[in-house]
């Protein structure tokens, strides 16, 4: 079974012959970067330099999958904002909001995702990726609509939009969303076969309950079904702590698939995904184990996920910079080698 296969199969529900080894988010690292010789800020701006770093993840440190883009402002940069201070080991930040009051929302337009901002550049590398597939499936990125959101109008200020001026964030929401799904559209017309929505907010100690049902999930869900219109596989990440009340709420989203952050527990997202046939993918930690953990360490923690009943093995978030080489092996291999015996003898996929 090749790689497109299986991550396609359990996504869709199919026999597997053991777990797929992915990794939904940004897989940048300063080995990666040295192996495939594209490193940051230019990565970020190159789209040869994008395939290349995104192919090394596969190739090198053994993910079943090639990831892009590798920051969060792609995105944002499509309204013409203002970012910078990137660095080789510093993501880009947003250093102007556009969204002052609500006329600003009133005019502002939905962005070309094939000719504004940075949009183009990773369109263009998920063509490269595309032309080179080897039956790796591409994933894209690209933030939730509320993340989208905050970027324009501030953190501050979106927050207390949340209170005081609700049908004001309502009404840039349904903007963002709106260029969100037609980015969507182009990446899967370029080649994307799964699309990862990065949602680093709608965690239990920054939403409560009613604002993520309110502000974030009928905009995620527009999202997801759109996609699934359009036969393509989504997947929801979930940086942080998640509830059980919360996460019961989030498998409404009509995504195929959470990511899962360490601090959720896989069985109790196994439980409760199983209520709508959501797939899992998980969870080891990016901080303690692959970045300062033993390679002893990083092996005990894909077994236990797939012990767990995990059904793709996965960091719980974005690779960090330094993590080495030989624990993002380890965990592959692992991830092969025992899910594949594991198999064999009947356990869970």
């Amino acid at each position: 079974m090749n790689e497109l296969d299986r991550i396609n199969n359990v996504l869709n529900h199919d026999p597997v012959d053991r777990p797929p080894v992915v990794c939904p988010m940004h897989t940048a690292t300063i080995e990666l970067m040295k192996a495939a010789n594209a490193f940051y800020p230019e990565v970020q701006d190159d789209p040869i330099k994008m395939a290349r770093l995104a192919r090394a993840a596969h190739e090198i440190a053994g993910f079943e999958n090639a990831r892009v883009p590798f920051d969060e402002t792609v995105e944002v940069t499509a309204y013409g904002t203002i970012t910078g201070r990137k660095g080789l080991t510093r993501h880009p930040l947003v250093l102007q909001h556009i969204i002052a009051k609500r006329e600003d929302v009133d005019t502002l337009h939905i962005p070309d995702p094939r000719t504004e901002g940075k949009v183009p550049v990773v369109l263009e590398a998920v063509r490269l990726l595309e032309e080179e597939r080897r039956d790796v499936p591409i994933f894209l990125g690209i933030i939730s609509p509320l993340m989208l959101a905050m970027q324009l109008r501030g953190d501050h200020e979106t927050m207390m939009d949340m209170t005081n001026d609700p049908e004001l964030l309502k009404e840039l929401l349904g903007k963002t969303t709106d260029f969100i799904l037609e980015y969507a559209r182009e990446a899967v017309e370029a080649g994307a076969d799964q699309l990862v929505l990065d949602d680093s907010l709608s965690n239990s100690d920054f939403l409560t309950l009613d604002q993520f049902r309110t502000f974030a999930e009928p905009y995620e869900d527009r999202v997801a079904n759109e996609m699934r219109k359009m036969d393509i596989e989504s997947i929801l990440h979930v940086c942080g702590k998640v509830s059980e009340e919360q996460l019961d709420r989030m498998i409404e989203i009509d995504v195929d698939a959470i990511s899962i952050d360490e601090a959720v527990p896989i069985a109790m997202a196994k439980r409760v995904g199983a209520r709508r046939h959501v797939v899992v993918l998980g969870n080891i930690s990016p901080t303690k184990t692959l970045l300062m953990g033993k390679t002893g360490q990083v092996e005990e923690a894909t077994k236990r996920c797939i012990d767990d009943g995990v059904d793709a093995v996965a960091p719980g978030c974005n690779l960090e910079t330094y993590t080495p080489i030989e624990n993002l092996i380890a965990m592959t291999s692992t991830a092969k080698s025992y899910g594949a015996k594991k198999a064999a003898k009947g356990g869970k996929r």
